[in-house]
């Protein structure tokens, strides 16, 4: 068996992680100046209005001297270690796993690049957890994870541009798209990255787009929000009549929030 680790940016509550035995290093973020780490799901207090009024917003990735730090304790205790981490195209969070990996003994730590986030990023953690219980070696686990996160998809989409003009992450975003002519970008993660999926117009379309995205073969569905709890719960509605698989609905949390904004929405599956 092995313990499996990864960031925050899978947005798991405490009692999810703790169930699983899943160790969360948190991304860090700050507001103005002031360092904030990101927490559980649902434990990131009132940071909506945080970023809403803030005027200078940062996002950092887990240092390697965090990664240290945390498989020294899990080696010292004599665990085996998997690590998944925030796809290494979206953020330096891998890099800095498997540098702290080859300080440690690269025999018993495995990183693995989701090639995702949040729900996708969740359940492929959750996949490595089944497979520590079956007893799988760390490396057949993680070419197992390798192979399965072929199947995970995420599609999102925003209703203001502000934050992904700020972010620099996005810059084949047309400018000219924003609220004020009514039209919402989709957005694909696909082999790690962001890429467009097109535009619509208007809400009803936009999470309509968001459900067209999903493949009919879908084994599970997370529904991902950060500020609009109710139009999760409507999306929810419009998926349920289309697929017999589990959905669920989570909350994203401050680091993402930053780069897509506040009213961002989107869905992440595995196949």
């Amino acid at each position: 068996m092995f313990t499996v680790v990864t960031d925050s940016s899978v947005y798991m509550t405490r009692q999810e992680a703790e169930t699983l035995g899943v160790h969360v290093l948190p991304l860090l973020y700050s507001v103005d100046g002031i360092s904030l780490s990101e927490g559980y799901a649902y434990e990131n207090g009132s940071y909506h209005e945080l970023i809403a009024q803030g005027k200078t917003l940062h996002t950092a990735q887990v240092s390697p001297s965090s990664f240290l730090k945390a498989f020294g304790e899990l080696l010292h205790m004599g665990h085996s270690v998997l690590c998944l981490t925030m796809s290494s195209r979206l953020s330096g969070v891998y890099s800095s796993a498997t540098m702290a990996a080859r300080e440690l003994d690269i025999s018993r730590i495995a990183v693995v690049d989701s090639l995702s986030t949040a729900g996708g990023l969740a359940m492929l953690v959750e996949k490595a957890c089944e497979l520590s219980q079956e007893s799988r070696t760390l490396s057949e686990a993680a070419d197992e994870l390798v192979r399965m996160r072929e199947r995970v998809g995420i599609a999102l989409s925003v209703d203001n541009m502000d934050a992904l003009r700020k972010s620099g992450r996005l810059g084949f975003v047309r400018q000219s798209v924003g609220t004020v002519l009514n039209l919402r970008p989709i957005l694909l993660v696909r082999n790690g990255a962001v890429v467009s999926g097109g535009v619509v117009r208007g809400a009803n379309a936009q999470l309509a787009e968001l459900v067209r995205n999903i493949p009919a073969e879908a084994k599970r569905i997370i529904v991902h929000y950060i500020a609009d709890q109710a139009a999760a719960q409507v999306l929810c509605q419009m998926l349920r009549p289309n697929f017999t698989c589990p959905i669920s609905i989570a909350e994203v949390g401050p680091v993402l929030a930053i780069h897509l904004g506040l009213n961002a929405i989107g869905v992440a599956w595995i196949c």
